[in-house]
């Protein structure tokens, strides 16, 4: 049986691998993306993640860690990595342990970074049949969005990836082992899954 896979603009999704000690099947743990670079790299999916990553100074301020990018179109935000090759040589060996069926993967999404409505209708018409969006309570009206999840904020905003995996934790309204256990109907090909040993060695245990 093969595993799902997490999507995730940020942190969040690193805890529930680290709590099942499991191998990441994903390349989005340890990292940020802005909302802008995030949907961008959701309605591109199969062609932006087996795109090479380069690195450049980020648009969107002065970090100390890497900034890459995917595609030469995608911003990633490597913050829990020390170096270009370290980022550069995670991402390459998670990316090729995704599933290849893209109804394995489920995508998340919060309001963080600059996320807006309009990346909302975006998130709502990209095709994965498994999705979730964590908003800060009354930001949105999220009867638009069936597949939306109200949690308290962190000010304007949800918290930080790590904070908002224990909040979600704790709402009656979402289960992430029941979430990623949903059965769904076969998907497009993504491309052949590769598989390997990596449990936690980049170690995203706060942050975004």
């Amino acid at each position: 049986m093969t595993l799902p896979a997490i999507i995730s603009n940020n942190c969040w999704g690193a805890a529930f691998y680290q709590e099942r000690e499991i191998p990441y099947n994903t390349p989005t743990v340890g990292l940020w993306i802005h909302a802008d670079d995030y949907l961008a790299l959701l309605e591109g999916f199969p062609r932006l993640i087996r795109s090479p990553l380069t690195f450049a100074p980020s648009r969107h301020g002065a970090f100390t860690y890497p900034t890459g990018l995917l595609g030469g179109e995608v911003e990633i935000q490597f913050m829990h990595y020390e170096s270009r090759e370290e980022a550069l040589s995670k991402w390459t060996a998670r990316s090729q342990r995704l599933p290849g069926d893209t109804g394995d993967l489920r995508i998340k999404i919060c309001d963080r970074d600059g996320l807006e409505q309009s990346h909302l209708d975006r998130f709502a018409a990209l095709p994965f049949r498994n999705k979730v969006a964590f908003l800060t309570q009354g930001r949105f009206n999220v009867a638009d969005y069936p597949w939306a999840i109200e949690v308290d904020g962190d000010g304007p905003f949800v918290a930080d990836g790590a904070t908002l995996w224990n909040a979600t934790k704790a709402t009656e309204r979402f289960n992430a082992a029941d979430w990623m256990a949903s059965p769904t109907p076969p998907a497009p090909p993504l491309s052949p899954p590769a598989s390997g040993p990596d449990r936690h060695s980049a170690g995203p245990s706060g942050g975004r």
